[in-house]
């Protein structure tokens, strides 16, 4: 049986920061080792699935609201 464990911000460097784009803001991040084997699982399992799929979604969340999503088109490693 295989164990579901959320990609949370216990995953997260601390130097995790907010970079202006223009009129909007990206997230620079970092993830520890255990966060980047994560990340690799998730982002593997996710490009399986079509484009526009609701699996293919790699969504940000923060206090229980979606900030934003995108769609998975490559598997993301460290």
């Amino acid at each position: 049986m295989t164990r579901t464990v959320a990609m949370t911000g216990a995953y997260l460097k601390q130097n995790t920061v907010p970079v202006q784009q223009g009129t909007s803001y990206a997230i620079s991040f970092e993830t520890t080792a255990t966060g980047a084997k994560l990340l690799e699982q998730i982002t593997s399992k996710a490009v399986s699935y079509p484009s526009g799929s609701y699996q293919n979604l790699l969504l940000i969340t923060l206090d229980d609201e979606v900030i934003s999503q995108a769609n998975v088109i490559g598997v993301i490693s460290d």
